[in-house]
């Protein structure tokens, strides 16, 4: 369970030691995806690990070729110590348990109910569920676990009355997977220059349609010199999540404008190459619907279809 912060609550919400005492538990999560028609299991996920780098425990599945599976199961063995007058909702109402998903460098983020929770004295078992389409992953993926009011029929003095309220202090389990390979994540490194920017993106490759998408041929680099570098690297502030995906939108914009528009490279082609800068700028392409005309079309739509970046950060 994560470590409480301090708050203020309006409503009466579960604590640790209310889920301790009601039984709340989770399974280690599984992983699978599919591979020339077979459904290939990567095993060795350690039960407490919540940073999970996929390919440190199958080094053949890559975001470009495979798509990836995720299942864990969750369990509350004693669920009615949560209704009632001492518990967060009243006996005829229904808790709900979600999950928030966010990716920054996949510009995606989702909020999925797999579960109901009811008054029960008898154990209760839930399976999340997720199946996420090759192509579709990169950098890192985050999912938050809570629970929250899904229906009330009932009021006690003290609870939540708004349906979609979260009625955990914490999130109920966190959970990362960590995307490597193939040009999943944007190149990031880092460099020191006294007085100099925050950061730069540095582009040295000869033909986008041959050269691949790594930091030898293009990257963002940021100053470790410069007073803003900790604050964006622990990436905890609204701030500075939001000047990182800043970051993130302005480097994507410029490479699409560079390859589409100066190197006039045709992003419909039938004999794009894997894994190459310009294969990177057709998939950014058509998954946030840029619209190519000019830089300026590029930046406005990028922002228009890349989501909110503060919650995938």
């Amino acid at each position: 369970m994560i470590q409480s912060s301090n708050q203020i609550n309006i409503y009466r919400k579960a604590s640790e030691k209310m889920f301790e005492d009601a039984g709340f538990g989770f399974q280690p999560p599984q992983f699978s995806y599919n591979d020339d028609n077979e459904v290939r299991i990567i095993s060795g996920v350690e039960e407490d690990d919540t940073k999970i780098l996929i390919n440190k425990y199958d080094s053949n599945w890559t975001p470009v070729e495979h798509n990836l599976i995720l299942k864990q199961k969750f369990y509350i063995s004693k669920p009615d110590l949560l209704f009632g007058d001492n518990g967060i909702v009243a006996h005829d109402n229904l808790i709900g348990i979600g999950v928030h998903i966010s990716s920054q460098r996949s510009f995606f983020q989702e909020t999925r109910e797999f579960g109901t929770i009811n008054f029960s004295e008898e154990l209760m078992e839930f399976e999340f569920h997720a199946d996420f389409p090759l192509k579709s992953l990169r950098g890192e993926i985050h999912f938050e676990y809570f629970i929250y009011l899904k229906q009330r029929k009932s009021v006690i003095s003290g609870q939540a009355t708004t349906i979609g309220l979260k009625l955990c202090e914490e999130n109920i389990h966190e959970l990362s997977i960590v995307i490597d390979g193939d040009g999943s994540a944007f190149p990031i490194l880092d460099f020191a220059e006294k007085d100099g920017p925050l950061w730069k993106i540095e582009k040295n490759w000869v033909d986008a349609s041959d050269d691949i998408f790594d930091a030898s041929n293009v990257y963002i680099a940021l100053n470790t010199k410069h007073y803003l570098f900790d604050r964006i690297k622990t990436n905890k502030t609204w701030g500075s999540k939001a000047l990182m995906a800043e970051i993130i939108l302005q480097s994507l914009t410029m490479i699409v404008n560079e390859v589409v528009n100066v190197e006039n490279h045709d992003l419909n082609s039938a004999d794009i190459m894997p894994g190459t800068i310009l294969m990177a700028v057709k998939y950014w392409v058509e998954t946030f619907e840029i619209q190519t005309e000019s830089i300026y079309s590029i930046s406005n739509s990028l922002r228009m279809n890349q989501g909110d970046l503060l919650y995938g950060c």
